[in-house]
Formats: C-alpha cells, structure tokens, sequence
C-alpha cells in the first residue's frame, strides 16, 4: 500500500495541468472529451480506408443518378405513344378522341417539364435534347395538318430520338459500361430491350386506332400491320434471350425478370389477337377509344413493369454494391468501433450513476414547482440520493391527492359523482365550440323522474339517494363516451350529446332514439336495500348548433320542453321547437301506419311496360306503390328510405316478389301475355339477406312462375359492398333461370374491371342521360360508350326514361333496341297494362 502510495505521489505531478483543467469543468463536459479524444483516434483509422472504398461507391451513386434520370425519360416516351394513338384516332376520324388529345399534349408538355428539372444542365443544352424539343413543337402545331402517314412516321421519329437520348443519359453516367455483368445486363434490358417491344406495341396501338376510326382497311395496311407484327414478335424474341442471359447473372431477379417478361408477352399476345380478330378481318366491332384504352393499359402494364420491378431491381443491385463497400468499412474498422463503445458505455454508465440521478432530482423538483403533479423522482441508486427520493415521491402524492380532493369537491356532485352544473357549463361551451367548427348539431335533454318525491316521502331520503346512484348509473350506459352527463341537483339531471348530424331533422331523430332509450331504461324496476321500486322520467330536448344561443337558454329551453313532457302526462319526450315535434310526429305516423301497409292490402303494384324497336311489348318493370286510406298515394320517397332504415324493406320486398311472380304464372296461360317479362327491383338490404337465394327459389316454386321471364333488378351500390358475395348469390340464381339487370347504371362507380366480372344479362341506361341525348354532347357520347361497352361484353341494353321519338331514334340508331318511358306508357294499374295488350 505504502508503494503504491508512493508511486501515486511520483506521478501526480505529471497529472497536475490535466487535473486543474478537469476540475473546472462539469461532468458532461469531462465526459464530452473523452468521447471527443475517442473519435479522433477512431477516424485516422477510418479515414484510411474511405479513401480506398470512395472510388467504387462514388462510381456506384453516379449510376444510381442515371437511373433517376431515365424514369422521366421513359414516362416521355410513353406519352408520347399515347399522343400518336389519340392523333391517329383523330386522324382516321375519331372525333370522340379530340380532348384526349389536348389532355395528352399537355401531359406531354408537363413530362418536358419534369425532364428539364431534373436533367442536369449540359444535358438540357445539348443540340440533342433542343432538337427533340424543336420537333416536339413542330408536332404539336402540324400534326393534325398532315396525313395519317405523315403524323404516324414523325411521331415515331421523334419518339427513335427520345429514344436515343435516353441512351446517351445511361452511357453518360456509365449504365451500359457497367463492368458487373448482372448489372450490366439487367440495365440493358430495361434501357433498351423492354423500350423496343413496348414502342412496337405503340405502333401498333396508333395503327390500329386509325383503322378503326376510319372503319376500312386497304391491302397496303394489311401489309404494314403484319409487318408490324412481324417486328413485333421478333423484338419480343429478342427480350426473351436477353432475359434468359439476365437470369442466368442474376439469380435473385429471376422471379421479377420472369414476370416481366410474362406480363409483356401476354400483353402483345393479346393486342395481337385483337388486331388479327377485328381489324385484320375488317369487322370493326370494337370502338377506336375502346381499343385505344384496352391496347394503353396493356402498354402501361409494360411500363409498370420496367419502373416497378425492373429498375429497382437494379437499383438494388448497385445499393448492394454499395452495401458491401461500406460492410467492408465496417467490418474493418469494427474493432476500433468496439473500443470506442467500451469508452462510451463506462463513461455513460458513470454519468448516469452520478449525474443522471443529480439531474432527475432537479427536473422532477422543477416540473412539481410548475404544476406538473403526476411528476415523481426517479432514482436508480440505493444510496442518499434515493432517500431524498422518497421524501420528495411522498410529498408529491400527499399534494396530489390534496388537488383531486378540491377539484372533486368544486366540480363533481359528490352522491352520484357526476359533473355539477360549473363543469356541465364548461363541457357545454366545448360541446357548442365544436359544433361551431364542424357545423353538426348537437342537443340538450333536461330529465326529471315522475315519482321521485313520492319515494323520499314515504322511504326516506337515504332509499332517494340509493335510487339517484342508479339513476347516474343507467344515464352512463346510455350515452356513447364522447356525450356528457350531469345533476343539477334534486333529480334533475342533463344529458348533452355531441357530434348528431348536419341536418336538423337527423339529428332530431338520433337525440330522440336516445331519449327514447333513457327513458326506457329508467323505467326498469330498481331493486333497493332487497325492494323493487318504479319510477319513470320525463325528458326535455333543446337542439343546438354553433354559437347561436347562449348557454343558459339553452339549458332554458330544454327546461321548458321538460315540463310540456310533464304536462303532457309524465314518462314522455318532447322537443322546443314545435315544428321539429311535428316532423318527429308525422316521421313515426307514417312508420307507424307503414308496419300495418301489408296486412290491410294497402300496397299495389304499377306497371310501365317495356317496348322494343318495334314498338312491340316485351316486358314490363313492377313499382311499388302505397294507398294510404286517409293521406291517399304516399309517394316511394316518402317511405322508402324509412323502410330501408328500418327494416320493414324486407317483407315488403318479398311481396312485391311473391305479387309480380303470381302474375307473371297468370299471364302464362294467355297466349297474348305468355312471352312477356316482369322486371322487380331489389333493395341492398333485401339482398344481401343470407337466405335471399332460398326466398327466390321458394317464390319460384310456390307461383310456379317461369324463372326465365323473371328478372331482377339490381343497383351498383347493391353488389359493391361486398362484389365476391354478390357474384356468388347472383350465380345461384342464374341457376335457377333467373335474369339480372343493372338498373340506373352510369349513376354510380361504374367500371369494366367489375361490370365484367358479373354475372349480368342487361344494363339499363339511366333516365339522367337519356334525357338529353338529342342535345347535349357529353349525354350523348356517354350513352354511345355504354351500348358499345355491353356489346362488346355480350349484354343486353335497355334505355329508360325515353320520352320522345328523337330520344328513341337516336338510340336505335347507336344500337339500343329496347325502351322504356312515357312515351310508350306511364307506370299504371294491372287492368290498364292489359287493356293495353289487347289493343296492341
């Protein structure tokens, strides 16, 4: 001990200048130098190496900037394949294609755009690009001026330089001279390969556009569209062994190369199958958009595969490169790593055992002083410092619990604990705060119990507070956690709900639905100290919406309408305002007299009947309607959407089912009525019952109707909700025999991708379009897209709403040969619609 003491002293003088140094600073500060002195020591180490790892990395980023550059490029080139499809169309006659076109040229424009901030100046500046910008000009002005020869060869000149471009922007940044053959290869196919069997698939995409807008074909476009296939399948055999040679060097891309490849096989396949089936044969059945839509998604699908699956593969490629570089780095500078964390973790540990517990003492005694009473000291030390610790941790809860004591007392009824009348007023003008920002109205109900005097009267005042707890209780479960609950006092209570709706009649209707269950729920028994004891509840509601009453008339008013329930006999609900009562009340008359339509006959179908080309009869569409005894004809707006919401659409619907099949088995004994076809609309609820596709079959059998003159109506919403369950019903029925139209289609969200998919026999245009056919453009071509769309997918076509003879020349005239609408007949009773017949 002496020696080492004695060495001690030896030394200590060498230590004298570091140790004064190190005594004037803090803690953090000594530690901060040592980490510094620390890294110092592990960068020249470092340093070293970077320099012998720069060049491969640096060469590797720059590549990863070419790739970034060539997605523009790409995307350029892609619109401009469109623009020369769309000019081609326009060419041949197309007119329908002309906004397409100036859509495209200005998608064109903002493509150059996004090149030229991303292109790096000697680029842009180059003789090449500004001729390419040159002959874009020149292109957008004349292009329409010059044959469809002339347009076809200049846009595709145009589209060989972009082209040429792109590969000067992958040689400049060393894509193509990559010295991996991975790499190498992929890149290659990407840049160059894939780009060539897509322009071919353009090509032919705008030549055959033009054919069918011009609706001929002469011996010399036969001969260009099979040279067109030709070098088509040829680039196409190309691709394939270049892929093959790409797999072969990069095993981890085989999957997404192979899918590639597959995707864009089958997509010249089918351009080409199309093109041999309708425009080689001269049948020129499918539109010229139909086609250009059909051929572009097929390309796009091209481009989705080189910039979603090809050039990140190869991006990866070069990150990895980059990864094992930098891994290299690492793992060569791991072991000073590990020395320098063996510094930093002793000297952090130290920090932490001394200063840390020093420095959560003075947070946490700060954070307390400021207010922060959920603030407790943290110490991981079992000596004095966690001592002082505890004294403070206590003194902290006792201080707590002391606040929540005063703010219970100053906020909260203290038998229920419910919020007092200050903390209502305060949720109150939160409640109408939000209101004012979100514009939904909310509402007040005022509850006072009917009987509640005579229980403190006769059981004393401790049985009255046992039922006020239960009262607070039940109120709770009633409301949803957003919504408030309060006593005023005695037993008065109020309810404050949030969020109801934006219209006043809804959210008149979603506070009585609650007010409505309160009062059930408080009518329960209430078993108290082992008696049963009875109470009801009057209730008062008052509506709000913004800022536009002060709190205490709303609270007023509320009050008011609390005492009308009690005049009114006690156990009741009413409103304010008087108009929004009367709505409530003829909401429930009607609802009340609607669960009672059916047994008393008071539903009738109308019939309008369906014609065809000819004038001829074909069928007929069921309408529901309802005589009421005393309102007369309710209108289906009126009680419609109250039977869907609630619930009342589905027996109702199975009647009119039941109603339309008897006669259809009817009129199949009479040979004037026997070919004709009953058409019912289905509702979204009725059919998505889980035994909809029993009830149809049951009602089938029971009328003994034809299932082949039956035929259902359904909307889009109807089968979108859930489409995998939709098909699945709908293809049970069709087994049945059953028919399916697609009532009110264009009105909704429409699409091929799922129109396609059902199992549909008809679409029925929409009265909406229909309409103005005769004089409006965007009409027009609307209902022209929709016989040419269900042509091409082999369905029928029904336009309702035609009202005049224009309306139907026009639709025979584009392929539309059956009718329904006023001009053949309005919506009337069964002997109307047979008289009719025999006239016919």
């Amino acid at each position: 001990m002496e020696g080492n003491s004695s060495i001690g002293e030896t030394i200590r003088p060498i230590f004298i200048p570091t140790i004064t140094l190190l005594n004037r600073i803090g803690f953090t500060k000594k530690f901060t130098l040592l980490w510094l002195m620390s890294l110092v020591a592990i960068a020249v180490v470092v340093y070293s190496l970077f320099a012998s790892l720069d060049q491969v990395i640096r060469l590797s980023k720059r590549e990863l900037q070419g790739l970034v550059l060539i997605e523009p490029v790409s995307r350029t080139i892609q619109y401009l394949q469109q623009h020369r499809g769309i000019s081609s169309a326009l060419l041949g006659g197309g007119d329908i294609m002309k906004g397409r076109r100036a859509v495209k040229e200005r998608e064109v424009a903002d493509a150059f755009s996004v090149l030229e901030r991303k292109l790096p100046a000697h680029l842009i500046s180059s003789e090449g690009f500004r001729h390419i910008k040159a002959e874009w000009e020149r292109l957008r002005i004349d292009g329409l001026h010059k044959s469809a020869y002339e347009n076809f060869t200049q846009h595709t000149r145009l589209i060989e330089q972009v082209q040429l471009f792109k590969e000067l922007i992958a040689d400049d940044y060393a894509l193509i001279t990559d010295a991996e053959l991975a790499t190498f290869y992929l890149i290659d196919t990407t840049v160059s390969k894939i780009p060539y069997v897509v322009e071919h698939l353009g090509q032919l995409r705008a030549y055959g556009t033009f054919i069918l807008a011009a609706k001929q074909i002469t011996e010399r476009q036969i001969i260009t569209i099979h040279n067109l296939i030709a070098e088509l399948e040829s680039t196409h055999r190309e691709l394939s062994n270049r892929i093959d040679k790409t797999s072969h060097y990069t095993p981890a891309a085989e999957i997404s190369l192979r899918a590639a490849h597959t995707g864009i096989g089958d997509s010249t396949t089918q351009i080409i199958k199309l093109v041999e089936s309708d425009i080689l044969t001269g049948n020129f059945v499918t539109p010229p958009e139909i086609f250009m839509d059909m051929a572009t998604t097929e390309i796009n699908n091209g481009y989705a595969q080189m910039h979603q699956v090809l050039m990140p593969a190869a991006k990866n490629l070069i990150e990895e490169r980059i990864a094992k570089a930098k891994n290299t780095l690492y793992l060569s500078v791991g072991s000073a790593l590990l020395l320098m964390l063996l510094i930093v973790y002793i000297s952090v540990s130290i920090y932490y055992a001394i200063i840390g517990n020093v420095n959560s003492l003075i947070h946490s005694a700060r954070a307390f002083a400021e207010g922060d009473l959920d603030q407790r000291v943290k110490i991981d030390t079992r000596d004095e410092l966690s001592l002082v610790g505890d004294g403070l941790n206590a003194m902290f809860e006792a201080r707590k619990q002391a606040e929540q004591e005063i703010h219970q007392l100053v906020f909260y009824d203290p038998l229920t604990h419910l919020p007092n009348r200050r903390l209502l007023l305060d949720r109150l003008q939160q409640a109408t705060a939000i209101s004012t920002r979100s514009g939904r109205h909310g509402a007040v109900l005022f509850l006072d119990l009917d009987l509640f005097k005579k229980i403190n009267d006769t059981k004393g005042h401790a049985m009255g507070d046992l039922m006020l707890v239960e009262v607070a209780r039940r109120l709770q479960f009633c409301v949803r956690e957003g919504d408030s609950v309060a006593r005023l006092g005695g037993d008065e209570f109020v309810v404050v709900l949030e969020d109801l709706s934006l219209q006043p009649d809804e959210a008149a209707t979603h506070a009585e639905i609650v007010a409505e269950k309160i009062r059930d729920e408080l009518s329960r028994p209430y078993m108290l100290e082992g008696q049963e004891h009875h109470t009801t509840v009057s209730i008062g509601i008052e509506l709000f919406r913004a800022h536009n009453e002060n709190l205490g008339n709303l609270l007023k008013h509320a009050d008011v309408a609390m005492y009308q329930a009690k005049a009114a006999g006690g156990n009741t609900v009413r409103f304010f305002d008087p108009k929004m009562q009367a709505v409530l009340d003829t909401r429930l008359a009607i609802e009340t007299d609607l669960r009672q339509a059916i047994a008393r006959q008071q539903f009738l179908l109308q019939y309008q009947i369906q014609v065809d080309s000819c004038g001829k009869t074909i069928g007929a569409e069921v309408l529901l309607r309802w005589k009421h005894p005393e309102r007369g004809f309710v209108f289906p707006d009126q009680f419609i959407p109250l039977a869907e919401e609630t619930g009342l659409i589905l027996p109702i619907g199975l009647w009119v089912l039941q109603t339309a099949c008897a006669q259809l088995k009817a009129w199949q004994q009479d040979a004037l009525t026997q070919d004709l076809i009953l058409a019912v609309n289905v509702s979204a609820k009725q059919f998505h019952q889980a035994d909809f596709v029993a009830q149809v079959r049951c009602v089938l059998l029971e009328s003994g109707a034809k299932p082949s003159h039956l035929k259902l109506e359904l909307t889009e919403s109807t089968v979108l909700g859930n489409i995998q369950e939709a098909i699945a019903k709908m293809r049970e029925i069709k087994q049945l025999g059953v028919n399916f139209s697609m009532d009110d289609f264009g009105t909704g969200y429409s699409s091929l991708a799922y129109l396609k998919r059902l199992p549909l026999d008809e679409v029925k245009i929409d009265r909406s379009f229909v309409s103005d056919i005769t004089t409006d453009q965007s009409d027009a071509a609307i209902v022209q897209a929709i016989i040419g769309m269900t042509k091409a997918l082999g369905l029928n076509v029904i336009a309702e709403g035609v009202e005049t003879r224009e309306q139907m020349n026009f639709l025979t005239k584009h392929g539309c040969h059956a009718f329904q609408g006023y001009l053949f007949g309005k919506p009337v009773p069964l002997k109307e619609v047979e008289a009719l017949l025999q006239k016919d």
